[in-house]
């Protein structure tokens, strides 16, 4: 199978210190615990209007003529569940278990794809029964199944977040061992984006906090959350899912003094300083630092000439100059990225990263055969005349999948941080037919 190699780290933060960091990190391929996924239980909520008005009419299912909003609440269901599910069986199975799952699911991005096609027929079948006054119209608008398919990345997302709760369930542990500095306990969830993922990350957050200070005897902290991302996020769905979802987040603990989590937008790039200094106890960030600040410059000739023609990211035909431009504004962006969360976290903070990764020293490696495919598509649209050559040519992704030594070497040099865990896993996202490292 293809993978997508992920990195995590865990930091203490020591700022102002002159002594060497001498920082051990371990780097382990394969799955460390097996997880899970599901369908969506229920029709989900939201297809509707605020009137009551179906959103979807004379479909059953998502097709190429429904609006965004009826895409979007198929997938933030489908990913409550999907969540649901990880987490019950994890407390069904021993350590090291593992579990077969098969699914239906879809190869693109679009999940009104031809792989739902049966939905279009049935669509069209039923409305030929309401032609033929065999239902009724209003009926057929207000029936959507519950049903849904995902795509590998959603999917490997909802994996991801569960693989890497130990790593974060220590950080916190960790940090409340230490005693905590004051009576809010705050944190940043960067790169946020919307739906219920951030909402199970601050959840797994609340209740190692709540659970570490009960053991220990101490008074339980409040806890500020900060959730990023770049302005253009849709803030609203993420605010609007934690305000339907907050007494599951505060799990029945509303006392007397009122609710103990409170959340906040921060807009903006994490590539600027987002954060007064010395306020975060904790920052959290999953699969977003891969992400460049910009397209790397020198991607084209001294007379401006394109020199990665046909291609969007690194590949095995590029020159060696595109890797090359592509680690240095790595390097760039992510010691900017280290430097400035130095300066928002107090002394002996810490700080979780999920990142996309490569676990060869190529970047071309496999790691990255999606960008192939659709560099392989976008040339078969050059073809067909649906894209300009020189658009294709003067186009690259700004994104870099880095190895631990490359994150590593970053970390020492910036000097602010010592490094607890540095792990790679890999995630099965394609072709079978390879093994799974």
């Amino acid at each position: 199978m293809r993978k997508g190699a992920s990195v995590w780290f865990d930091t203490d933060v020591r700022r102002g210190s002159t002594e060497e960091h001498k920082s051990g990190y371990q780097c382990t391929y394969g799955w460390q615990k097996q997880e899970e996924g599901s369908f969506v239980h229920w029709v989900p909520p939201g297809l509707t209007s605020e009137v009551g008005i179906p959103i979807n009419k004379g479909k059953i299912y998502i097709s190429n003529t429904s609006p965004p909003t009826f895409s979007k609440a198929y997938l933030e269901q489908f990913e409550q569940d999907f969540t649901l599910f990880i987490k019950l069986r994890s407390k069904e199975l021993i350590p090291n278990a593992r579990m077969v799952l098969i699914l239906h699911g879809r190869q693109g991005g679009d999940p009104s794809l031809a792989t739902c096609d049966y939905w279009e027929l049935l669509s069209e079948a039923l409305i030929a029964m309401v032609a033929e006054g065999l239902i009724e119209e209003e009926k057929l608008d207000s029936f959507n199944v519950p049903y849904y398919t995902a795509s590998c990345e959603e999917i490997q997302e909802r994996s991801v977040i569960s693989i890497a709760k130990p790593i974060l369930e220590k950080a916190i542990e960790d940090l409340v061992n230490e005693g905590l500095p004051s009576n809010v306990l705050t944190i940043a969830d960067l790169g946020c984006a919307f739906g219920p993922n951030t909402f199970t990350v601050i959840t797994t957050i609340k209740r190692k906090v709540e659970k570490r200070c009960n053991e220990l005897g101490v008074k339980q902290p409040e806890l500020q959350v900060f959730l990023n991302d770049l302005p253009g996020n849709d803030f609203n769905s993420t605010f609007k899912f934690f305000f339907e979802n907050y007494q599951q987040l505060e799990g029945e603990r509303i006392g007397e003094d009122g609710k103990k989590c409170f959340i906040a937008g921060a807009p903006g790039s994490f590539y600027e300083r987002l954060f007064p200094k010395n306020t975060l106890h904790l920052v959290h960030s999953c699969y977003s630092a891969h992400w460049l600040s910009r397209v790397p410059p020198g991607l084209t000739s001294e007379v401006g000439i394109p020199i990665n023609k046909g291609k969007i990211y690194i590949s095995n035909t590029s020159p060696p100059t595109v890797g090359k431009a592509y680690l240095e504004q790595f390097q760039e962006d992510f010691t900017s990225f280290v430097k400035l969360r130095s300066k928002e976290l107090i002394p002996n903070a810490r700080m979780v990263l999920i990142l996309h990764g490569r676990q060869g020293g190529d970047p071309s490696s496999a790691t990255c055969d999606y960008w192939e495919l659709l560099s392989e598509a976008l040339i078969a649209m050059v073809s067909e005349g649906l894209i300009e050559e020189e658009k294709l040519d003067s186009f690259n992704v700004p994104y870099y999948t880095a190895s631990c030594e490359e994150i590593q070497e970053v970390i020492d040099k910036e000097g602010s941080f010592d490094t607890k865990q540095l792990v790679t896993f890999a995630l099965d996202i394609g072709d079978k037919e390879e093994t799974n490292m």
